[in-house]
């Protein structure tokens, strides 16, 4: 598992492509944290997914 902490942004202006995009599947109006939040999870799983594909 990866010991590097999760990433913090504090700008979360540029998330509005996010949001729109995971809203329409969720059915629910998701905030710049939420959105910010999304970006994180789906970056560790990546990040995970690498670490696994390099052993």
């Amino acid at each position: 598992m990866s010991s590097s902490k999760p990433k913090t942004v504090s700008n979360t202006d540029g998330y509005s492509d996010v949001r729109t995009f995971w809203e329409s599947y969720s059915g629910n109006e998701l905030s710049d944290v939420d959105a910010l939040e999304i970006v994180q999870s789906v970056t560790s799983f990546f990040e995970i997914l690498s670490e696994w594909s390099q052993t």
